[in-house]
């Protein structure tokens, strides 16, 4: 009978403590129709706007609170397209911990896009070309590269639609 409930004790001990901690969790969320404000907390109701302003809140709720606190840290990315202007920058110390890991995961189902790439607008048929066969007449367009710092961008790939052009 001591055996037995030395078992049970040990066995209740063991799956405590492997439990422990693990149900703590903190979710940061951010959607391209989100707000990124400085008082946004990235709620799924009232998410971030953009990945950058959560891995800035993550970085600073890791000031705040212990890893126990935080548990693991998920920075859920709604579907859509994210359009980012300057490269995101994650240094060791965004990883989190062993215990308390900083994981960037779409929503289930969903799909999120995270493009550097820039809408060129103003398209308009470019007119007779000369030297272009016969099937290609009044389906060439043309449209200035967008300029940014006083210079043209230049780009080495293009896409219309999700379609990438050769």
């Amino acid at each position: 009978m001591y055996m037995k409930k030395l078992n049970l004790f040990f066995a209740v001990l063991v799956f405590s403590v492997l439990s422990s901690g693990q149900n703590v969790k903190t979710t940061v969320w951010v959607s391209p129709t989100g707000i990124d404000s400085e008082t946004s907390v990235g709620t799924q109701n009232e998410p971030f706007a953009t990945l950058g302003r959560a891995l800035q809140y993550v970085r600073q709720l890791r000031q705040e609170k212990s890893s126990e606190e935080l548990g693991e840290v998920h920075v859920v990315l709604r579907g859509g397209v994210y359009r980012i202007d300057e490269t995101i920058m994650l240094g060791a110390d965004d990883s989190g911990t062993l215990t308390s890991p900083t994981i960037i995961e779409a929503a289930e189902g969903e799909t999120p896009i995270i493009s550097g790439g820039m809408r060129v607008d103003g398209w308009q048929e470019s007119g007779s070309v000369a030297g272009l066969p016969e099937v290609a007449k009044g389906q060439v367009w043309k449209a200035s590269t967008p300029i940014v710092d006083g210079k043209q961008v230049e780009f080495r790939q293009m896409w219309i639609n999700g379609v990438k052009m050769r």
